[in-house]
């Protein structure tokens, strides 16, 4: 019965260090999965999807681009106001959107020491 066991383990193991290995640096973290097969299998899918969600930009193209040049013509603005900015030039975006895009590419507003 141990043997099984720890042959489930070692398996669960190995299966667990050829999937972390598929993944960039960035999203290598320590993922514990069950030594029951089914369980494993949904664990291994939800896994998956959460690290394809992670991989996808929230705004792609000149949607970027117009909150990117927004943002820094409008230093000041909060993500409401640069939403209102962007829908009266036509770019409907939520704020929501905008703070999820600011936080997947790291985008902190910094202010200058230098005057």
């Amino acid at each position: 019965m141990a043997w099984k066991q720890e042959n489930r383990l070692r398996r669960s193991f190995i299966l667990l260090r050829n999937y972390v290995s598929c993944f960039p640096v960035k999203f290598r973290d320590y993922v514990y999965f069950s030594s029951d097969q089914q369980q494993f299998s949904d664990q291994l899918f939800k896994r998956k999807l959460d690290s394809q969600a992670l991989a996808q930009p929230p705004l792609k193209g000149s949607a970027a681009v117009n909150v990117l040049v927004e943002a820094i013509k409008h230093p000041g603005f909060t993500s409401e106001q640069l939403s209102g900015h962007l829908h009266k030039q036509g770019t409907k975006i939520k704020p929501e959107v905008i703070l999820s895009f600011f936080a997947f590419y790291g985008i902190e507003k910094k202010t200058s020491d230098l005057k």
